[in-house]
This record gives structure tokens, sequence and C-alpha cells, in this order.
């Protein structure tokens, strides 16, 4: 079972793309970690399912 699933997302900080075209599939039990650039004062995000 898919618990998180994105099809060509796309982010936009005005006309930055911030990101742009992403497919993500993760499944129940999964373990998924994000990370952005250094610098980018963003706390790195940990999701368990």
């Amino acid at each position: 079972m898919n618990v998180i699933e994105t099809r060509k997302l796309t982010k936009f900080f005005g006309k930055n793309a911030a990101l742009q075209g992403l497919d993500l599939t993760v499944r129940q039990g999964e373990f998924m970690a994000l990370s952005v650039p250094m610098g980018q004062a963003k706390p790195l995000q940990y999701v368990s399912f």
C-alpha cells in the first residue's frame, strides 16, 4: 500500500522553481529522508510509515 505518492510535483517560490517534476512513491513500512543543500535554513525531515 502506498502512503505517499506524487507525480510531476512542482513548487515555485515566485518565479523560481524549487522543485520540478518530482515523482515519488513511499510504501507502508519504508523509511524516507529528505534533505536540502547546506544553508537553506530548512530542518532535515525524517518520515517513517
